[in-house]
């Protein structure tokens, strides 16, 4: 219980009594401790000024000019973490505890969910999901060491916004996307959002949700290998060869497949492995969105698996499931199944006769092939 409920309770308990009383003099009420003014100020949605500990010992990592290593990351996430927290209205939420004053003042001006999320007006039921924290020239040698940092985020298609009032609901059809340039200030023990913008258009623009491709081009230089045909390594842009072998849709009658719909790596890494890459948009027909990557990985040898980049094996042999769909987008060579159920884990493909369970991957990093 909050120390203002605290109050109300016994200030409740001290009148309920007051006027049960039929003689003598009224006991007292007990005392109550009163709400501290951090306590107050979060209620209301506000905080404190940054009150920068000049007593901290700040390690050597403060006397250079970029945070190390992923450490933006770390602040991000966090702070979208803090978010998923105060949106939900979750009760050991703090506001405090992520922002200052004229930070929490400028993300509310901005943002739409925060203000009333606090108010305890609304709230949305979702875990938010982080994307990508890039930092820009940091103030480390400042004191307090500052650091602005653009957090990129998104809202989840099926988010349920709840009015807290009425009780209507009203649940998203669509992923959306944030993002908010964040100067974050180091108080001598951690970082708190000291201001909260906009990342300016043209920054913001390669982070932006891709949208469905409009209009295709017929399909031509179309190959169909025939039944029972082995995988073809040769099928895939490699680091010697450009461009890929021709994907196309409706089992190889429909529209051409361009490579940001569909793209194939094989002989991965340096020409010389077994290891293939799929990676696909999605849903289907979506570009490929670079902090969302659908990548999908065949891994006959273990490769990629001995390397980090699937935490699952590569499978062959599979039964489909129930729930797998042909797609009917097509290199003549491979076929693509889709379980939408099952799509941010793998996807199947039919390939000599065969399906293969192909596990989804983390993004492989650039080999050096010297």
């Amino acid at each position: 219980m909050t120390a203002s409920r605290a109050l109300a309770a016994v200030l409740l308990v001290a009148l309920v009594a007051g006027c049960g009383a039929t003689s003598g003099t009224p006991s007292p009420s007990p005392p109550a401790e009163s709400p501290s003014p951090a306590d107050s100020q979060a209620a209301a949605g506000r905080c404190p000024d940054l009150q920068f500990d000049a007593s901290a010992s700040l390690d050597p990592t403060f006397d250079g000019d970029s945070l190390p290593g992923d450490r933006a990351t770390e602040i991000g996430s966090t702070f979208v973490d803090a978010l998923t927290g105060l949106y939900v209205g979750d009760p050991d939420a703090d506001p405090c505890a992520v922002f200052t004053g004229p930070g929490l003042e400028s993300a509310i001006a901005l943002d739409p969910r925060l203000g009333p999320a606090l108010a305890g007006t609304s709230r949305l039921d979702t875990d938010l999901v982080f994307r990508i924290a890039s930092d820009h020239e940091a103030n480390l040698g400042d004191r307090p060491p500052t650091v602005p940092i653009d957090v990129v985020f998104d809202v989840p298609a099926g988010a349920t916004t709840t009015d807290v009032a009425s009780g209507a609901t009203d649940t998203s059809e669509r992923v959306e996307r944030v993002a908010f340039r964040v100067t974050f200030a180091f108080d001598g023990t951690r970082w708190l959002a000291d201001a909260v913008t906009r990342v300016p258009q043209q920054d913001a623009a390669s982070w932006a949700l891709p949208t469905p491709v409009a209009q295709l081009k017929a399909c031509k230089g179309f190959r169909d290998d025939p039944d029972g045909a082995r995988f073809d390594d040769a099928a895939g842009t490699t680091t010697g060869r450009d461009p890929q072998r021709r994907w196309c849709a409706d089992g190889g009658k429909g529209d051409a497949l361009p490579s940001d719909l569909v793209t194939l790596w094989t002989r991965f890494p340096c020409d010389r492995g077994h290891v293939a890459v799929l990676t696909i948009g999605w849903p289907l027909g979506t570009p490929d969105d670079p902090l969302d990557r659908h990548q999908y990985v065949r891994d006959p040898t273990g490769e990629a698996l001995d390397r980090g980049w699937l935490h699952e094996a590569w499978q062959r042999g599979v039964k489909l499931p129930d729930g797998a769909e042909d797609t009917g987008w097509t290199n003549g060579n491979m076929d693509l199944f889709v379980d939408p159920g099952d799509v941010e884990s793998a996807v199947y493909v039919r390939t000599g006769g065969r399906y293969e369970r192909w596990p989804r991957g983390d993004d492989p990093s650039v080999t050096d092939c010297n």
